[in-house]
């Protein structure tokens, strides 16, 4: 039972604000390039 709570409380320590940031960052960024492609893909028509 000890191991599970040092797992929680490890899980609880871990800052999710800046998690979701960064993968909403990412996103974003990766999100510039694929619309590219898709464009690129179509032969440049939206």
């Amino acid at each position: 039972m000890k191991i599970i709570k040092k797992y929680i409380m490890d899980l609880s320590s871990i800052n999710w604000t800046v998690i979701g940031q960064l993968t909403a960052v990412t996103l974003v960024l990766l999100a510039g390039p694929f619309v590219v492609f898709l464009v690129a893909g179509r032969g440049g028509n939206l």
